[in-house]
């Protein structure tokens, strides 16, 4: 039954997380694998992608960037072609992080940027600050000093537009 299929699959995805809090990293992209092929059968791109971006956070808190990165790019895909937005724009804010950690800086920028503008668009400023200290750390690391700043600055402006939201009042 497809409704039991996808029950298990999700299950599988709540207990991967679990697992992952516990910093058990193997039984956790070994319980989202199984949880994505499961919803592969199903051809249930939404959840597929949740699972997806899941693995890719996992294997980036594991080091393995590069499969970190492949399991964001397919995301990114499934992400496109569902028009989910939001998810696009995490799924660029996970990948700066990404191409960051490989001191690939261009492409770090640039995903960085892509998550700015699409956060932006959606109006969730927290969001926009948060990818805008990525693309500093990105010039930063690049010696590009005077672009960073800017970019804090413009971050730094932000903040009073979203005092309500947790975590961000305690920045002035």
């Amino acid at each position: 039954k497809s409704g039991d299929l996808r029950k298990k699959a999700w299950s599988l995805v709540n207990v991967a997380l679990a697992m992952r809090g516990q910093k058990k990293f193997k039984e956790t992209t070994n319980t989202l694998t199984e949880a994505l092929s499961i919803l592969t059968q199903l051809k249930d791109d939404y959840h597929g992608l949740i699972a997806q971006v899941e693995l890719g956070l996992t294997y980036f808190y594991c080091h393995e960037v590069d499969r970190a990165i492949n399991s964001y790019l397919k995301a990114e895909s499934v992400a496109f072609q569902l028009n989910d937005r939001l998810r696009l724009a995490n799924i660029y804010t996970n990948l700066g992080l990404a191409y960051l950690a490989q001191c690939d800086y261009e492409l770090a920028s640039k995903s960085f940027q892509m998550s700015i503008d699409l956060f932006d668009e959606l109006q969730i400023l927290s969001n926009v600050v948060n990818a805008m200290d990525g693309l500093a750390m990105s010039y930063i690391a690049q010696r590009q000093f005077a672009k960073a700043i800017i970019v804090l600055e413009q971050a730094l402006s932000m903040l009073p537009k979203i005092v309500d939201v947790p975590n961000y009042n305690y920045y002035y």
